[in-house]
């Protein structure tokens, strides 16, 4: 008799414990997934009006990546703020790891979320836990495309000081809008309808660098034939070709500066190495300068663009 109990007890524990281990039931679905709820003050006066994630199929691999745990398939992600004043914030996002009472417990992914940049200091950090959920899919087992995202803050820090939970709050949930699907497809950051992919940016170049408009005028004196670039800093010193700077004009694109100095790995060169800056020649087929400055103009809506100018050092137009 206590062999029998003994048994229906492991039987019982073995359920109970395989409840807690169950498998994840969800695909993600390329698209957005999106907070529509009302405005929340985040921390201080900083208020956040949306938040978007916006999830690609990938192949390759980069910090900005979720297997998803039911298919095995890597999702580009793309973790979008949206503040008060309209103000679109794309995020850092990288893996922590799993999170669940036991185990690899149902659907949860554990992530970072730098948004240094919205609170403007060098070291902000969210830790989320990202639930992945279809609310249908308890009447129909074949609706396994995740609906919505539950959005837990387990830890906020700034400088790695945690900050308390009663100074702040965040959007909680996400839902999936339908229609939203990207089927851009990226080639070398740049897709044939000629939007960049948000994250091959961020991957390549410090976009939080401030940008330095030209003033000149058609009086100043230039060549006509070429147009100095300064490009956000760098850390993959990625050499772009013509596609990317988007101007039908450009002949010809020549990096004078690809890559740092090696006295700027020294000791003591750190500032010098974090505000290297590539400079480029991009060689245009145009005849004057009101042409060249035009084409500026156009360059400086480039996201990676520091700094365009034309060429004062040849002779002039």
């Amino acid at each position: 008799m206590k062999k029998i109990l003994f048994s229906i007890f492991l039987l019982v524990f073995g359920l109970c414990l395989a409840g807690c281990y169950k498998q994840e039931k969800f695909d993600f679905q390329e698209g957005r997934y999106e907070y529509a709820g009302d405005e929340v003050t985040f921390y201080e006066d900083i208020a956040i009006k949306s938040v978007y994630i916006d999830l690609q199929l990938m192949t390759d691999m980069n910090k900005n990546v979720i297997i998803n745990r039911k298919s095995n398939k890597n999702y580009n992600v793309k973790f979008t703020i949206v503040t008060s004043d309209d103000t679109n914030y794309i995020c850092d996002l990288s893996i922590i790891g799993k999170w669940g009472k036991v185990g690899d417990q149902v659907d949860r992914y554990y992530v970072r979320v730098d948004i240094s940049e919205i609170l403007e200091m060098d070291n902000a950090k969210l830790e989320l836990v990202l639930e992945f959920n279809n609310p249908d899919y308890s009447n129909d087992k074949s609706l396994t495309g995740a609906t919505e995202i539950s959005i837990q803050v387990k830890r906020f820090t700034i400088d790695e000081n945690y900050v308390d939970s009663t100074l702040y709050d965040f959007p909680n949930k996400l839902y999936y809008i339908e229609g939203t699907q990207d089927s851009h497809n990226y080639i070398n950051g740049l897709c044939d309808c000629g939007e960049f992919d948000s994250v091959w940016l961020n991957e390549n170049f410090r976009l939080s660098d401030e940008q330095i408009l030209f003033k000149g005028s058609i009086g100043d004196e230039f060549n006509c034939d070429v147009i100095l670039l300064t490009l956000k800093h760098t850390t993959t010193y990625i050499e772009l070709s013509k596609k990317h700077f988007k101007l039908d004009e450009i002949v010809e694109v020549e990096y004078i500066s690809s890559t740092p100095p090696s006295h700027f790995y020294e000791p003591g060169n750190e500032d010098k190495l974090n505000n290297f800056h590539q400079i480029v020649f991009l060689y245009v087929d145009v005849e004057t300068k009101e042409e060249i400055i035009e084409l500026i103009k156009e360059l400086e809506k480039l996201p990676f663009i520091r700094s365009a100018e034309p060429n004062y050092i040849e002779h002039p137009c």
